[in-house]
C-alpha cells in the first residue's frame, strides 16, 4: 500500500520482571503497566487512544491461563499491579481494552478464537475496544514485555468532489453513513462478516451539522473530510451483501427542482479487494456524477494508511 502511516497507538503495558536467579525458584516479578493517549478533540468523534479499563490475561508456556487481572478505572497512567512469576519459564501476555467488563478464557486458545460484540455501532463512550499481547516471554532477571495495542475500529474519512457536476446542479449533503457495518469482531483473529446477524440495520451514521462538512469547501473543488468508524471488515476480492459501503444521503437541486439522492460505493483497499482492516485509517474521495444520478458508484480514489 503507497503512503501508510501507522494508527498503532504507543500505549504501553509494560512488565517489568525482576530478580529471578534460576528457573527452579518462585520469585516476586513486578509487573507494571501504563497507559499514555493525547487529549479529545472533537466531541461527536471517539478519543481514539483513551483507556477506560483493562484486562490482562496471562497464560503459561502451555497456554493454561495463569492469572487474569480486570483495572476498571485504568484511567490514562499509572501502575495497575505487581504479579508473581516463575523465573526460566515462558508466558503470554494479552490485554484487552475498553471492553466494559473482565473478560476471561481458560485457555490462550478459546481466547484466540474469542469474538467481541457491540451493542450498537458508536458504542465507544469508555473508549474504542482495542488488544495487544506477547507470546512466549522468557522471563529472566532484569527482562520487560512491552505490549503494543492495536484498535480493532478502522477509520473511514469521507470527502466529496463536485467538480464533475454539470453547471447549475447544486449538491447537499445530509447523512453519511457506513452499510452493511459489523456489529461483531474476532479480538486476535481476522474477522468478518459471516451473515446478516452480524451487521448492524443502520451503520455508524452523521446526519445534520455532523456531516456538514462534507458541504464546506476546502480546495479544488474538494469538500472538507467527515470520518466514521466500523470494525474491521475482510472481505477479500469477492463482492457479497457483506462488503462494507458508504451511503450518502444528500438533496439535488438544478434550478426550481430538488430532489432527494442517495449514492453508495464499496468500500476497500488499493488492491481491489473489499478489506477494511483493524486500526487502519482510509481517505476516501467520491466523484459525483455529472447529472447528480443517485444508484452505485465506483467514481471514488482511496488512500489508506495503516
Amino acid at each position: 500500500m503507497d503512503r501508510k502511516r501507522t494508527l498503532h497507538r504507543d500505549i504501553l503495558i509494560t512488565a517489568l520482571i525482576l530478580g529471578a536467579l534460576s528457573c527452579t525458584k518462585v520469585s516476586e516479578e513486578e509487573i507494571s503497566v501504563s497507559v499514555s493517549a493525547p487529549v479529545r478533540t472533537r466531541s461527536q468523534d471517539p478519543d481514539e487512544n483513551f483507556i477506560s479499563d483493562v484486562t490482562l490475561l496471562v497464560y503459561d508456556e502451555h497456554g493454561i491461563l495463569e492469572g487474569s487481572y480486570y483495572f476498571p478505572e485504568a484511567g490514562r497512567e499509572g501502575e495497575l499491579c505487581r504479579l508473581p512469576l516463575v523465573a526460566g519459564s515462558r508466558y503470554s501476555f494479552y490485554a484487552l481494552v475498553n471492553l466494559r467488563y473482565k473478560f476471561e478464557k481458560r485457555t490462550e486458545e478459546e481466547l484466540l478464537s474469542s469474538r467481541f460484540h457491540l451493542a450498537y455501532p458508536d458504542e465507544y463512550s469508555r473508549g474504542i475496544p482495542m488488544t495487544g499481547y506477547v507470546r512466549r516471554k522468557l522471563v529472566t532477571g532484569g527482562s520487560s514485555v512491552e505490549i503494543k495495542l492495536l484498535r480493532t475500529m478502522a477509520k473511514v474519512s469521507v470527502r466529496i468532489d463536485r467538480n464533475s457536476l454539470a453547471e447549475g446542479i447544486e449538491v447537499k449533503v445530509g447523512s453519511v453513513e457506513i452499510g452493511a457495518c459489523p456489529s461483531v469482531v474476532g479480538l486476535f483473529a481476522d474477522s468478518a462478516v459471516k451473515n446478516e446477524s452480524e451487521i448492524f440495520n443502520i451503520g455508524f451514521r452523521k446526519t445534520g451539522m455532523e456531516a456538514d462538512d462534507l458541504n464546506r469547501g476546502s480546495e479544488y473543488g474538494l469538500s472538507r473530510e467527515v470520518s466514521l468508524y466500523m470494525l474491521e471488515n475482510l472481505q477479500g476480492s469477492r463482492l457479497s451483501d457483506y462488503c462494507s459501503y458508504i451511503k450518502i444521503e444528500a438533496e439535488c437541486k438544478r434550478g426550481d427542482e430538488t430532489r432527494d439522492v442517495t449514492w453508495r460505493f464499496r468500500m476497500g483497499e488499493k488492491d481491489g479487494s473489499f478489506d477494511i482492516r483493524r486500526g487502519c485509517h482510509y481517505h476516501f474521495t467520491v466523484r459525483l456524477p455529472p447529472d447528480g444520478a443517485e444508484g452505485w458508484s465506483t467514481g471514488y480514489e482511496v488512500e489508506e494508511a495503516r
